[in-house]
């Protein structure tokens, strides 16, 4: 069993510079400042509350994170394309209608000051307004055709709403599946222009690793379903979490290898010791569910809820003393135990994001797509409806890991609690090409129908 190291408040927090795309032409160059934002004639123009009406009239999932922001904001500014942080820690917004520049950047620097500078945001940092071709609502609109319109032979394993290329990303299997793109965009009468093939294969990380029990059990350390001493299946422990006074925690749902919303199944540690058994498992859809896939959901999530008599339990995260950056794993040996703070709001593509997997350890990486749909995965031919995507490593028995983040300067022994992953994948455009997809902390409360605390909370 990995023993605790000294208290991580002695160790100087880790640093990590993020890193995003290919910085594409800057149109407009306009200053970051922390001032309020104000319309072209002065008046305050603050980013306006989620609109259930304009969801609806989008498309829209009951949740897509960051992308319900560029949603509302897109309902003042026509043609607002949304926003991401590139690779000098600028930030960078598509813009259709170059009379809308002031406006979108004090919208944009609103959010901003609002939401996310408070913790991590240089204030020096450059709002880049960049000339779009389309506004986010039409690619979300399109993001739904292709996932409902393609067909198997399409190839297609990944599509998003890619607000850093302004662009619906379809990711395909093959070369020759890029090359049929834009017969497929001909197909579905969305312009040939708007969608972005990039060659990848993605599927969930469920199987064999192995590691030892811990006490008291912390999010990133092995579990096993329906254990027996002969079996290697198992997956990663998520965050301990409260629920209406209750304990529980997190972990994918293909992990216990039922889609039908079976709830009863026992979950142990890798000693045989019985945690708990699983409370909440939304049923798959089995209808509805893009080319290819039997079953779909928005997350790949369950809730486990613990046995009354295991009380031990804690609300750290564990993170490997080797933090695989790129394609690279971590390694196994624990090196700090972090404290969590809670969902603090929505990460922005190019923010830096870890996960801590019993199989690869601690990775990290910058976010790469946002509310994506994955249809469907080669193992259990599953959809699930709004992922998000990490450039970084991640192995079989890493579903169910936590996912956080980390930008407190000040208190460098604490981690904000992010989301869990579930699935892996490889881009071969990339010069690290491996990613990890994983469900934010809204998306989960969602589809789970619960609002989850850290436990203690």
């Amino acid at each position: 069993m990995p023993q605790r190291p000294p208290s991580p408040r002695s160790q100087s927090p880790r640093s990590s510079r993020t890193t995003s795309r290919h910085i594409m032409s800057v149109l407009v160059l306009i200053g970051l400042s922390l001032a309020a934002a104000c319309s072209n004639d002065g008046t305050p123009n603050p980013i306006s509350p989620k609109s259930p009406a304009y969801a609806q009239s989008v498309g829209r999932a009951k949740s897509r994170g960051i992308e319900d922001v560029f949603l509302d904001v897109e309902t003042t500014i026509p043609g607002f394309g949304g926003f991401f942080i590139d690779s000098a820690g600028d930030v960078e917004a598509f813009v259709s209608d170059s009379s809308r520049n002031v406006q979108a950047a004090n919208a944009v620097r609103s959010w901003f000051t609002a939401h996310h500078d408070l913790f991590q945001r240089n204030p020096k940092a450059r709002i880049l307004l960049r000339k779009g071709s389309f506004g986010f609502s039409q690619l979300v609109a399109w993001q739904q055709a292709v996932a409902m319109g393609t067909q198997v032979a399409d190839e297609i394993s990944l599509i998003d709403a890619d607000e850093s290329v302004n662009r619906v990303t379809v990711w395909v299997r093959s070369q020759a599946a890029a090359d049929r793109l834009p017969l497929v965009a001909d197909r579905l009468g969305i312009p040939r222009e708007a969608l972005l093939a990039r060659v990848a294969d993605l599927r969930v990380t469920a199987t064999t690793q192995t590691t030892d029990a811990h006490r008291p059990t912390s999010a990133g350390f092995k579990i096993k379903y329906n254990f027996s001493p002969d079996t290697t299946e198992a997956c990663t422990m998520g965050y301990n979490v409260n629920v209406n006074g209750e304990r529980y925690f997190i972990t994918a749902s293909h992990c216990q290898r039922n889609f039908t919303g079976g709830t009863g199944m026992q979950w142990y540690q890798t000693d045989g010791t019985q945690l708990g058994s699983t409370a909440i498992n939304p049923a798959w859809a089995t209808t509805g569910c893009t080319a290819g896939a039997l079953v779909c959901r928005m997350t790949d999530i369950a809730l486990v809820k613990y046995w009354p008599f295991f009380t031990s339990l804690d609300s750290t995260a564990a993170e490997t003393s080797v933090v695989g950056n790129g394609s690279n794993s971590g390694n196994q040996t624990i090196g700090s135990y972090y404290r969590l703070a809670s969902y603090l709001g929505d990460r922005v593509i190019g923010d830096t994001l870890y996960k801590t997997g019993f199989a690869s350890g601690t990775t990290k990486g910058p976010l790469i797509q946002s509310c994506a749909i994955t249809p469907p995965d080669a193992v259990f031919h599953e959809s699930v409806t709004c992922a998000s995507i990490v450039q970084a490593n991640d192995i079989e028995g890493d579903s169910g890991a936590p996912v956080y983040y980390f930008r407190f300067p000040l208190a460098g022994d604490v981690r904000v609690a992010e989301g869990v992953a579930w699935g892996k994948g490889t881009v071969l455009v990339l010069q690290h090409p491996q990613v990890f997809l994983y469900s934010p902390w809204p998306i989960m409360q969602s589809d789970l129908g619960v609002t989850m605390t850290l436990w203690p909370h």
